[in-house]
């Protein structure tokens, strides 16, 4: 990678239309530790003022407008290639991290020299969420699950949808040249990412 890296964390949100759910996750991100370094909004083509909250909820926060609504995966290549930190943890709107869910991925990430680290993401109903884009390659063939219904009895299996919801990337280890692909389209645009990862 050209240029210094910091060890610092940046946040970077990659949204659109995304005004109701986005004060609950500026204040989880302001409780996490340690704090991050810089705090971005790269907004895809709001129109429903979500740029406008978030230069009202967080002035000092970097809000990129992006020139049209093409998906997720621009602003996320524009956080992973821009930053000068070292980690960028990418969420969705409506991704609230715990207070110390930051330092429990930066911990696991520096453990396995993992370029992409996800969490667990429970439901609104505190159950464990389930995706298929967020399985390693020998769980999949178990995976009976899509898109966030909760399913209790297999809470202790193990499996975790982090993806796009939240995930921290440590640029020293991604690969050189994997990125978002901007051509995928929206859904499993992360498992894409992930497995090539």
């Amino acid at each position: 990678k050209a240029g210094a890296v910091s060890d610092g964390v940046a946040v970077v949100w990659t949204v659109r239309n995304a005004r109701g759910v986005l004060p609950l996750s500026f204040r989880a991100v302001r409780r996490l530790v340690p704090a991050p370094s810089r705090i971005a909004l790269h907004d895809d083509g709001s129109d429903d003022g979500t740029p406008e909250l978030a230069a009202r909820e967080s002035p000092a926060m970097e809000i990129v407008r992006l020139p049209a609504s093409e998906g997720p995966s621009r602003g996320r290549n524009l956080a992973i290639e821009s930053a000068p930190e070292r980690y960028v943890l990418l969420l969705d709107g409506d991704a609230s991290p715990e207070p110390g869910a930051l330092g429990e991925l930066m911990a696991a990430a520096r453990r396995a020299a993992a370029a992409v680290t996800l969490p667990r993401v429970l439901t609104q109903d505190g159950f464990l969420q389930h995706g298929p884009a967020h399985m390693s390659w020998a769980a999949l063939p178990r995976f009976r699950g899509w898109w966030g219904e909760p399913a209790p009895a297999r809470e202790d299996e193990g499996y975790s949808a982090g993806g796009g919801t939240a995930m921290l990337i440590d640029r020293r280890f991604l690969p050189e040249g994997v990125r978002f692909d901007e051509d995928f389209g929206f859904r499993l645009e992360d498992a894409d990412f992930l497995y090539r990862v």
